[in-house]
C-alpha cells in the first residue's frame, strides 16, 4: 500500500515567518499611510488580549479556538510593526531639531566621525545637541550632515569634537526628477534631516568634546587599520581597494573605478558581506580546532568567535547585510553549543525579524533587500 506524502507548511518549518511578515505588514501600513500611535496600540492589547484568553481555555475550547493564538499574533505584530514604524521616524520626536530651527539660529553639534577628505570639501557626520532659543540652549535630536570649505588647511577637528554653526544649516531635499532615486527619505531613515556647508567663520570650535566608549574604540581601530594598509600599499587605487575589501571604508575610492566597477556589474565585490564574515568564521574555526579538547578553550570557543565577528561587522560599518550574516552565524554557534541545529530558512527570517525590531526603516535599505534576496 502506497504511503501518502504530505508536505509540512512552511510556517511549520519556518515559524518565525508567522511573525516576520505581519511585522513588515505594519511598518509598511504605518509608513505609506501615516497612520498615529492609537490604532497600533490598540492592535498591540487587541493581540496580548487575545492571546491570553486563548491560554485560559480548556484544551477542548483551545482545539476548538485553534485559530484565536495565531490571529492574536498577528494582530499583535501588525500593532507591533506600526508602533516600531512611528515611533524609530526621528520626525515624529517631540525634540526633532525640525521642530525648533529656524533660520540663523545656533546650532550645536557633535561629530560622529572624523573629517573625511572629498574632492571639493571636507565632510563629516554630526549630532545636533541644541538649538539657542530666547538665549537658552533647547536640547534638540537628530544628524547633521557637515561640509567644511576646501582651502589651504584641514579643520582642526576630529570625532567628538563639538562646534555651534552660526550661519544656518538647510533642509535635505531630493533632485526632483520623477522615479529618481529619494535621497532625502535615505537620509531621514538614517536621522539625518539637515546639512550645513560651512565656512571658516560659519561656526565656532568648542573646547569641550563629547565621545561614546565604544564608537570611540570603533573609530580608534578603524584609522589603526587604515594607516597600517597606508604604510604598505602605497597605490592610489590598490590602497582604497584594499581598505573597501578589508573594512568597508569606500571614501578613498577612485570614482572612476568604481563606474567601472558598475558598468560591468561586479561593484558587489568591493563591499563588505556575508562572504567575509565566513571567511573569517572558517579561519577561526582552524585556528582554534586543534585547542578545542581543551575544557577551557571548548568554553571559551564560541565566545572568541562571537566577539570577532560581532567586532569586525561594527568596525566594517555596520550596513544590514553584514549584520544580516552576524545575526546567522550567531544563532548557528549558539545553536551548535547548546545542541540544537538550526534551520537555515528560519535563521534567514529570524535575523531578518531582529534587525526590523532594530531598525524598521532597513527593510527600504538596497542592501537589505539583496542580502535576503540572494541567500
Amino acid at each position: 500500500m502506497q504511503k501518502r506524502s504530505y508536505n509540512k507548511s512552511i510556517f511549520i518549518t519556518v515559524p518565525i515567518l508567522r511573525l516576520l511578515l505581519p511585522l513588515i505588514a505594519g511598518i509598511l501600513i504605518q509608513f505609506h499611510l501615516n497612520i498615529t500611535l492609537l490604532p497600533f496600540f490598540i492592535l498591540v492589547a487587541l493581540g496580548i488580549s487575545g492571546f491570553v484568553v486563548y491560554q485560559v481555555f480548556s484544551t477542548s475550547k483551545k482545539f476548538q479556538f485553534s485559530w484565536l493564538s495565531g490571529v492574536a499574533i498577528t494582530v499583535f505584530f501588525i500593532g507591533l510593526g506600526g508602533t516600531l514604524s512611528f515611533i524609530k521616524n526621528i520626525e515624529h520626536n517631540q525634540h526633532w531639531i525640525g521642530k525648533y530651527y529656524q533660520n540663523d539660529v545656533l546650532v550645536k553639534v557633535t561629530l560622529q566621525e572624523d573629517i573625511i577628505e572629498k574632492e571639493k570639501s571636507f565632510k563629516a557626520l554630526s549630532k545636533a545637541e541644541a538649538v539657542l532659543i530666547n538665549n537658552e540652549w533647547q536640547p534638540v535630536q537628530g544628524n547633521i550632515l557637515l561640509y567644511f570649505k576646501k582651502d589651504s588647511t584641514q579643520p582642526k577637528l576630529q570625532y567628538g569634537s563639538q562646534i555651534v554653526i552660526t550661519k544656518g544649516i538647510t533642509p535635505i531635499i531630493n533632485a526632483g526628477n520623477p522615479g529618481g532615486f529619494n535621497y532625502a527619505r535615505y537620509c531621514t531613515f538614517q536621522n539625518i534631516s539637515y546639512q550645513a556647508f560651512l565656512a571658516d567663520n560659519a561656526y565656532l570650535t568648542l573646547p569641550t568634546t563629547s565621545t561614546n566608549t565604544f564608537n570611540s574604540f570603533l573609530n580608534s581601530s578603524r584609522i589603526k587599520i587604515l594607516s597600517i594598509l597606508q604604510q604598505y600599499i602605497t597605490q592610489p587605487n590598490t590602497l582604497g581597494i584594499a581598505q573597501a575589501l578589508l573594512i568597508g571604508y569606500r571614501d578613498n575610492l577612485d570614482r572612476d573605478l568604481v563606474q567601472s566597477y558598475s558598468n560591468t556589474g561586479v561593484v558587489h565585490i568591493i563591499a563588505i558581506s556575508g562572504l567575509h564574515l565566513g571567511m573569517i568564521y572558517g579561519l577561526l574555526l582552524f585556528l582554534i580546532n586543534p585547542f578545542s579538547k581543551y575544557k577551557m578553550v571548548k568554553f571559551l570557543k564560541p565566545i572568541l568567535i562571537l566577539l570577532v565577528l560581532w567586532g569586525f561587522s561594527f568596525i566594517a560599518g555596520a550596513a544590514p547585510s553584514i549584520l544580516r550574516s552576524a545575526v546567522m552565524f550567531t544563532f548557528i554557534i549558539v545553536g551548535e553549543n547548546i545542541g540544537r541545529k538550526s534551520n537555515m530558512y528560519n535563521s534567514l527570517a529570524a535575523s531578518a525579524f531582529l534587525l526590523l525590531l532594530i531598525n524598521p526603516f532597513n527593510l527600504w535599505d538596497v542592501g537589505f533587500q539583496l542580502s535576503y534576496t540572494a541567500v
